[in-house]
């Protein structure tokens, strides 16, 4: 079972393009590659992405290209 950050870089390389986190969530959840007893999923998957960017910065796996739609950071440091 992946975590929502593995899950979210999984589907990302695969869309080639950001996308919102409700939509890397469902295709995580779609997928059978996120698997989550939670209530929220697409709260859970929003949180761990911010959290990962505030904390990383430039080091982040993400970016965040437009309220609520990220992409991954190819100017990773």
């Amino acid at each position: 079972m992946n975590t929502f950050k593995q899950s979210a870089i999984e589907i990302l390389k695969k869309a080639g393009t950001p996308l919102h986190y409700s939509e890397i969530t469902r295709l995580a959840l779609e997928a059978g590659i996120l698997e989550t007893e939670g209530a929220t999923p697409e709260a859970s998957m929003y949180a761990q992405i911010t959290v990962d960017i505030k904390n990383k910065g430039d080091g982040s796996d993400f970016v965040k290209t437009a309220p609520g739609t990220f992409g991954l950071n190819t100017n990773k440091k």
